[in-house]
């Protein structure tokens, strides 16, 4: 057994944090007076008798509170797994830099030493650790019914201020065996099964990175495990004392987690270690003649833990002390809003070094979790977030004419939008042109943000241009039009969403204009002009790996070729991982009508009740309407059977459309024949707060947190084009409509 090894006492006020926001959940007027009141919390509670009965009054009413709110925040709760945080959050670090007159964050790298003291090698080692093992997580069977929390911290159970005088059992009381900072990696509370505490190693990542002889990377296992077994101790220790209520306590299991080793080698180095194997039998609770490593997840696990889950289950066997009263209970504590979810900070990087910081932020739900997700990932344009790459263009492409290229996601039009603010910076005046009407709506948008970031002094020197190009004579008098623009024989052009024919624009152009500037972007690479200079960005930037690997199946990247394969950063992580997609299935044999998706009002309805899950909502704080799409590939949702009529286009709408709308949901179609207002009040998020229902390429280059993919054909075409065109336009949660 690994030895307690004493603790001084830490404060609260010492751990590191940003800021803090109120639960959502709060102490009535009556309680929180007679909190302040109430004498140490330590002195009175569930396991402590002898407390007045005005205290025991005030647990129990607390209690109920809490209860409630974890049955308003998971109202599924004894029927599905639960993720707390709901989104992984990793730990990232950014740079603050000027491009010309912008000011701009720059994703940094992490660093090798302590000195600086932002963002480790090791913590974005640790952090895809962790990801690995809750994807690991995610694929056990849905009649698992637990709640995962990561990286709780001991102190933050129960830790928000406005319940500290509620005596609820806390890790820094006196009585506590351990009041040092601490935390769990992984807690799951199970619904059978009771409550485990799961260790993680990053150990075995970077091992061919270090070049270490066999031995060497043998031994540091070994120091890892050894470790690891006095954590796992000291987690169930302290959970042992939490939840220790004087009457039958849930029991307390603890496991092992080491993502990057192989059962064989994990074998092979506890074969030697006979000490080191017999304490982790003694921590998992198993005999020493079992084998500990049936207990730990590895490698060997991540494609399928199924089997490891059931050799865990096997073991312990399910707990009488749960029951759903035991189980609600449990969680309302643990994930509920009187605990404090700590997420990791966007550390900002500056001459005045300071230690990574977290953030407190209300977490708990789905939602909460989204729209988190989309804020880090994909920032409003106007505090725009760049990689090295798009600085190296910016500030050394000297190209008059330049072709930005690469998949859906990866900052084309940030670029563009600074360039053309640089050239605005010099007296320049821009041209923003589209060229298709798919790409009004980029344009439109790409137009407000230069506005708005250029300023008022800046206004009669940008101008907006919609062009169809589909025909020869409409080539020509674009050409006219742009040319007449130029001021003394320059022309400065940003052309977002170009499309094929502008390559022939501009070569009218060129011959008539002494000087001519254009930046433009598109994602297809096989119609770039011959005289443009091609810049392929291929990372990542606003979107989530989880939505990259759903657009990289689409045939146009991984078949045809015509745009280029997304490339990962093996060095600065994303800033999450994204939530899972959420998957709604038509199916007749469950009642659905309509032939296919889109004029099913039972799958309407089903997503309509899915946003209200998520808390979208009007004017909501998190998640509005406006942060929504609700997109087919080559299908209009308004045109369908039925005789009624959507509210907003008044157009006939298909039963998904008024599956949706009638079940309270705003909707908005958005058609090529739309106004190029409306296009405009799209493109900007301005105009009333409703969902945006459109064919996926009507919103080219445009974003959402939350896009809903109505599929329709069974068809390779409709999956390859909506992937590439409609879940592309995902920040963060994509809802995907789909026959069975």
């Amino acid at each position: 057994m690994p030895k307690k090894r004493k603790r001084k006492r830490t404060h609260g006020g010492d751990r590191q944090a940003s800021e803090t926001e109120d639960s959502d959940t709060s102490l009535s007027s009556s309680q929180e007076q007679h909190a302040r009141t109430t004498r140490d919390p330590t002195q009175a509670g569930p396991s402590n008798p002898q407390g007045s009965g005005q205290d025991h009054d005030l647990l129990r009413n607390v209690i109920q509170a809490l209860k409630k709110q974890v049955t308003d925040w998971y109202p599924l709760l004894k029927d599905r797994t639960y993720f707390l945080p709901p989104v992984f959050m990793a730990r990232i670090q950014r740079s603050q830099k000027m491009i010309g007159r912008k000011s701009v964050l720059v994703n940094e790298p992490p660093e090798k030493l302590a000195k600086k003291a932002f963002v480790l090698e090791k913590d974005v080692r640790e952090d895809k650790a962790h990801i690995k093992v809750l994807s690991c997580l995610e694929k056990l069977p849905q009649n698992e019914v637990m709640f995962v929390i990561s990286k709780l911290q001991f102190y933050d159970y129960l830790g928000d201020p406005q319940y500290k005088h509620v005596a609820f059992r806390r890790a820094n009381d006196a009585q506590s065996p351990y009041r040092d900072d601490g935390d769990f990696d992984i807690l799951i509370i199970h619904k059978k099964y009771g409550i485990m505490a799961a260790e993680i190693k990053a150990v075995g990542d970077n091992a061919e990175e270090l070049g270490e002889s066999p031995g060497k990377r043998d031994n540091n296992l070994v120091k890892r495990i050894d470790k690891a077994i006095t954590q796992m101790q000291r987690c169930k220790d302290v959970l042992e004392y939490l939840v220790s209520n004087g009457n039958e306590t849930p029991r307390i299991l603890t496991t092992l987690m080491l993502p990057n080793i192989s059962d064989s080698d994990l074998q092979r180095v506890l074969a030697g270690k006979i000490e080191t194997r017999e304490m982790l039998c003694e921590i998992l609770g198993v005999n020493t003649n079992q084998n500990p490593i049936d207990l730990c997840l590895t490698a060997d696990d991540l494609k399928n833990p199924t089997n490891w889950w059931q050799r865990l289950e096997a073991s312990s066997g399910e707990d009488p002390a749960m029951s759903d009263s035991v189980y609600l209970d449990l969680v309302s504590r643990f994930g509920g809003p009187a605990t404090i979810v700590t997420v990791p900070a966007v550390n900002i990087v500056s001459n005045k070094h300071s230690r990574s910081k977290t953030i407190k932020i209300p977490l708990h739900t789905r939602g909460n979790g989204v729209a988190e997700c989309a804020k880090r990932v994909a920032p409003p344009l106007s505090e725009i977030v760049l990689n090295r790459r798009q600085v190296d263009i910016l500030e050394n492409r000297k190209e008059k004419m330049v072709y930005l290229t690469g998949p859906p996601g990866t900052g084309k039009t940030l670029v563009v939008i600074i360039k053309a603010l640089d050239w605005l910076s010099e007296g320049k005046a821009v041209q923003v042109v589209s060229s298709v009407p798919e790409g009004e709506a980029a344009a439109h948008m790409v137009f407000h943000e230069v506005s708005e970031s250029a300023g008022s002094e800046a206004e009669e020197k940008i101008k907006l241009h919609h062009f169809d190009l589909r025909g020869e004579e409409h080539v020509n008098s674009a050409a006219e039009v742009l040319v007449k623009e130029a001021e003394n024989g320059e022309l400065y052009i940003i052309a977002d969403e170009m499309g094929r024919n502008f390559g022939t624009v501009c070569a009218l152009m060129k011959h008539r204009v002494q000087e001519l500037n254009v930046w433009a972007a598109s994602i297809y690479h096989k119609c770039i002009p011959s005289d443009m200079t091609k810049e392929a960005l291929t990372e990542a930037l606003r979107t989530t790996p989880r939505i990259t690997g759903e657009v990289s199946s689409s045939g146009h990247m991984s078949h045809q070729d015509d745009v280029y394969k997304y490339k990962a950063n093996p060095i600065s992580p994303p800033p999450c991982e994204g939530p899972l997609t959420i998957s709604i299935i038509h199916d007749k044999d469950e009642g659905h009508s309509g032939k296919a998706t889109y004029d099913c009002y039972e799958c309407g309805e089903k997503v309509a009740s899915t946003l209200r899950e998520l808390h979208v909502e009007e004017s909501g704080v998190t998640l509005n309407y406006r942060k929504v799409f609700v997109l087919t590939a080559g299908h209009a949702l308004h045109e369908g059977n039925g005789d009624s009529s959507d509210g907003a286009s008044g157009t006939s709408a298909s039963g998904f459309l008024q599956g949706l709308t009638r079940t309270g949901i705003p909707a908005r179609v958005l058609t090529e024949g739309a106004t190029k207002e409306e296009k405009k009040e799209v493109a900007t998020m301005t105009g009333p707060d409703q969902v945006v229902v459109a064919e996926c390429r009507m919103v080219s280059g445009l974003e959402r947190p939350v896009v809903v993919w109505v599929q329709g054909d069974l068809t390779s075409k409709d999956e390859h084009d909506g992937r590439l065109h409609a879940i592309s336009r995902c920040t963060s949660q994509l809802i995907w409509v789909r026959r069975r």
